[in-house]
């Protein structure tokens, strides 16, 4: 599981993708307030 900040993860957004998608990895965006998002691949969010 990653952990990345908005600024981060939306600078980077085509690698952090990349890794949900292809190393099944859970990539967890931090916010303000914490309002944070969850990203996980398709397949693993249909497991």
């Amino acid at each position: 599981m990653l952990t990345v900040n908005y600024t981060s993860f939306r600078d980077n957004m085509k690698n952090y993708m990349d890794k949900v998608t292809d190393d099944y990895e859970t990539v967890i965006v931090t916010r303000k307030n914490n309002k944070n998002v969850v990203m996980l691949s398709e397949e693993s969010y249909n497991n």
